[in-house]
């Protein structure tokens, strides 16, 4: 990356604990993206920027009042007035530097026993008649050892644990009068956007392997739902997860990333299509981002990606009931060993502590994030259990042919705490420049434009967690620096 330019603008604008950005003749909204960074929305530009942190050896110094270099945008579809950012906190209570050392693991995690896996399986089954679990099939049972592996090495690390016990809690989900939300918003008892009718508005189940993508996946299904929904299901698209791995740099790739980043990208680059940018064969999911074809009508735009609720922390039961009404919707969850064996019926978390004592420790019980698609909700008859039903992106073998039901409303697997959505763009595509390539010219060019610097006030003192922060309330004074020439040329 160049040197930054000189700067052009600075402006001081407060973040409320809830959504909304007060400056001194304007005001705008912001949210914090889980607790990796924050994006403002302000005067017609939209910023985002991650949390500072720098590696020195073995440790991480998380420095959480101040954002590492961030991207900012005219607040529209499409690549406009981009440029680059940095924010600080000024005034009271500004945090101090983190220091997280990496784990001490004096040795290599024992992969888990193909018997001892089975043994937690009848397990399973014998504490609870809700679901079933079954590791039968080849792929469940590779993919349970594989995250049972993972697990056992991140429950070394203090902060891993710390960072997933984060979700914000749901609103309550029953009212004083026992009225379902369903029934406050009325709604029908059950919805299926995989079977409206006899028609399906998702499209098949995928399968990231074993790139930890899901973020992508779940950006790409629901921008190809809201087609079908928009169109009556008239048109049918089939979009790239790949192009987001291998083009955003919103994300880390194959090690996580988050929906509205994703929904961020769409809004600016356009989201290819399978066609254009074909998804890579296993174990080279970490393609470097290359143009696929001169297709414009090939991607597709976002708009209006946000967290369920109008920001991260505000997400309930019922908010989420009334955007799945519109369109399926976006889930993190936090996916514990027992999930990976679900087979059937309504999924609640079943803990160590319920399980016979010879079969304990076997799964570890860290969870790991991911994120899947939530196409609908309904009520058991038999037991009056409420569920919601997603479509994960582990392929057809796991599951109820992909899908699960899960426990609905009370949060299970954190459910409930993070939602996001956004809406495909119907009647506009990337315009082609003279190089062939639909308005990528621009958008490279805006990444090397100048820097606004955001020094940030905040009213309470931010928890720090490793190379992670959590929400707080911020008061910014932004210099926005000039953009470079325009003659830079594409780096892609």
């Amino acid at each position: 990356m160049p040197p930054f330019t000189k700067v052009a603008n600075t402006f001081s604008v407060l973040l409320s604990p809830t959504n909304l950005a007060m400056g001194e003749s304007a005001s705008g909204k912001w949210t914090m993206v889980a607790d990796q960074g924050f994006e403002l929305k302000f005067q017609g530009f939209s910023y985002w920027a991650f949390f500072k942190y720098v590696q020195e050896g073995e440790a991480t110094i998380s420095y959480c009042s101040q954002t590492l270099q961030g991207w900012y945008r005219a607040d529209t579809v499409g690549p406009k007035q981009m440029g680059c950012y940095r924010a600080s906190k000024k005034g009271v209570n500004v945090t101090a530097p983190v220091v997280t050392n990496a784990p001490a693991i004096s040795a290599a995690p024992t992969p888990v026993n193909r018997d001892a896996m089975r043994a937690y399986v009848d397990a399973l089954n014998q504490a609870q008649s809700s679901w079933r679990a079954d590791l039968s099939d080849p792929e469940a049972e590779e993919r349970f050892l594989d995250h049972a592996f993972r697990a056992s090495i991140l429950a070394a690390d203090p902060a891993h644990q710390s960072h997933v016990g984060s979700a914000p809690a749901p609103v309550t989900r029953r009212s004083a009068n026992g009225q379902t939300p369903e029934a406050r918003l009325g709604l029908p008892d059950y919805l299926n956007w995989h079977n409206v009718t006899g028609q399906d508005f998702v499209g098949p189940v995928r399968d990231q392997k074993h790139c930890g993508d899901c973020y992508a996946y779940v950006t790409a299904a629901i921008m190809e739902a809201s087609v079908r929904v928009q169109t009556g299901n008239q048109q049918k698209i089939y979009l790239s997860p790949q192009h987001i791995v291998s083009c955003c740099p919103y994300t880390q790739k194959c090690d996580g990333g988050y929906i509205v980043l994703g929904g961020r990208f769409a809004e600016e680059r356009a989201l290819a299509e399978v066609r254009c940018f074909a998804e890579e064969p296993e174990g080279e999911a970490e393609a470097p981002c290359s143009w696929g074809c001169d297709k414009p009508e090939a991607y597709w735009y976002a708009t209006d990606y946000r967290y369920v609720g109008g920001y991260y922390g505000n997400c309930s039961e019922e908010a989420m009931l009334a955007e799945l009404a519109k369109a399926p919707i976006g889930v993190s969850i936090y996916v514990h060993s027992d999930f990976q064996a679900y087979k059937s019926g309504i999924y609640r978390h079943v803990p160590d502590n319920e399980l016979p004592a010879h079969v304990r420790g076997i799964a570890p019980a860290l969870p790991t994030n991911h994120v899947v698609l939530l196409t609908g909700w309904g009520t058991d008859p038999v037991t009056n259990t409420p569920y919601w039903i997603i479509r994960n992106s582990w392929g057809t073998s796991w599951g109820e042919r992909g899908y699960a039901r899960i426990l609905r409303g009370n949060n299970e697997i954190s459910i409930e705490g993070k939602a996001a959505t956004m809406r495909t763009v119907l009647d506009r595509h990337p315009q082609p420049h003279p190089d062939g390539h639909p308005e990528l010219v621009p958008w490279v060019i805006a990444t090397l434009a100048g820097l606004v610097l955001v020094c940030l006030v905040l009213a309470v003192t931010s928890l720090c967690l490793g190379v992670l922060a959590r929400r707080y309330y911020k008061r910014a004074q932004i210099p926005i620096y000039s953009p470079v020439p325009s003659n830079l040329g594409s780096t892609n």
